[in-house]
């Protein structure tokens, strides 16, 4: 303990300070938060993230998952030692975002700690996060197990006197929603806050509002403050790990690992390979003009649209001239951009006119053209399967602004206009 402050203070100083984008990091309960303490933050939707935190005598292990952008789960298992022998607990978590942040009022989340445990964890919270520049600051009101320091008379008990008291001790082996003690007894209030001090480095500090009665019984350590601080390292998007100090007696570690189904960590999927090029035939002519054959526009776009489709991407519009096509496009299935813009380009240059050799893909995001992707098609026939392909391809590219193309005088059939609301 006495070598942790000289050296975080040491990690401080020597550090770039800069300005960072607020992220969600876990606490050493495995959940979105401070350092003990929760947040009012919400992991990514359907983020997975499994965390292992050691402090004194207690090991935690936990799986938490956010169900759904506002709701976060988590199945913790924990070994405490205690004079009488180990303890080994289940416990289960939920927390529900109530409100979300906006410019003027913080974020709001309710939660329920170890809701379905013996009890050893077991507390429920209120807790509101506001964002300030790069800093997250939090401030809440917790019962049960996070209203045991500081604590004052339940403020709900002027809704009716059962809140004012709450049943102590273990039922059992646990495994029972124990409704009758939630939101009932003494409560306490805490806060903090996150700073990401640089793109990989966030300094978290809290008044805690556990006073870790049980493990100051078994003599695990004294609780001498209420203030604990934690540094986290971002060692990858995926791989997060934590130095933390409680109680001013105290030192822990922390480590988690996150993955998300909804974002590959390798920005590719396991999908079919996409078309292979087909080199255009040299006895291959268009009758010059055809470009403004309407019916020959409106067949390119019924054959392009359903194969298009198929692969999750959407023909918004095509733009034709004799020697250039630009195809608008939304993508609904690759989380790698890059990866639809091939697949488009791949398919145009198989059902194109000869005498186009210039194929630009514009993709859009809920309706906004970002950029106008142009690839030269003879780039695309001599580099498709060659082993430096990807590189040549690359700099025979033209990324460029959308801004002077016109999605909507080439719209395809029943694109326009678009409506929807949530």
């Amino acid at each position: 303990m006495k070598l942790f402050w000289p050296v975080l203070s040491g990690v401080l100083c020597t550090a770039h300070i800069s300005f960072a984008e607020p992220r969600v990091t876990y606490n050493s309960y495995g959940m979105p938060g401070l350092v003990d303490m929760p947040s009012a933050q919400s992991a990514p939707d359907a983020e997975l993230s499994f965390s292992v935190s050691q402090s004194g005598e207690s090991l935690r292990n936990t799986l938490t998952f956010q169900i759904a952008p506002r709701l976060t789960g988590a199945f913790r298992y924990s070994s405490i030692e205690r004079p009488q022998g180990t303890l080994y607990d289940r416990s289960f978590d939920l927390r529900y975002r109530l409100l979300d942040e906006t410019h003027l009022r913080p974020a709001v989340a309710a939660g329920l700690q170890d809701f379905i445990g013996t009890g050893v964890y077991s507390g429920e919270y209120v807790a509101a996060s506001k964002t300030f520049g790069p800093v997250v600051a939090t401030a809440g009101i917790g019962w049960g197990r996070l209203g045991s320091h500081n604590s004052f008379d339940n403020p709900l008990g002027v809704i009716s006197s059962r809140f004012d008291t709450r049943d102590a001790g273990y039922t059992g082996t646990g495994g029972r929603i124990e409704s009758a003690r939630w939101f009932r007894g003494p409560a306490a209030f805490f806060a903090g806050f996150a700073w990401p001090v640089t793109d990989k480095v966030t300094l978290k500090a809290e008044y805690s509002s556990d006073a870790y009665t049980k493990e100051v019984s078994y003599g695990h350590f004294e609780h001498r403050s209420p203030f604990n601080l934690a540094l986290d390292y971002q060692i990858k998007p995926t791989v997060q790990l934590t130095a933390y100090a409680q109680h001013g007696d105290e030192i822990g570690i922390l480590a988690s690992l996150t993955s998300n189904p909804k974002h590959s960590p390798g920005g590719a999927t396991r999908d079919p390979a996409p078309m292979p090029v087909l080199p255009r035939a040299k006895a291959q002519v268009a009758p010059a003009g055809w470009s403004e054959i309407p019916s020959l526009r409106n067949a390119l776009i019924t054959a392009l649209t359903p194969v298009l489709r198929q692969d999750g991407i959407q023909l918004i519009g095509l733009s034709l001239t004799d020697t250039i096509a630009i195809a608008t496009v939304e993508n609904h299935r690759y989380q790698s951009q890059p990866q639809a813009i091939g697949h488009v380009a791949r398919l145009l240059s198989n059902v194109l006119p000869a005498s186009v050799d210039t194929i630009a893909v514009v993709p859009m995001v809920k309706g906004i053209a970002g950029s106008q992707v142009i690839f030269p098609r003879d780039a695309l026939e001599t580099h498709e399967a060659t082993a430096t392909g990807a590189s040549d391809m690359r700099a025979a590219t033209i990324v460029t602004d959308a801004a002077a193309v016109d999605h909507r005088a080439a719209a395809a059939e029943g694109v326009f206009p678009q409506f929807s609301w949530s």
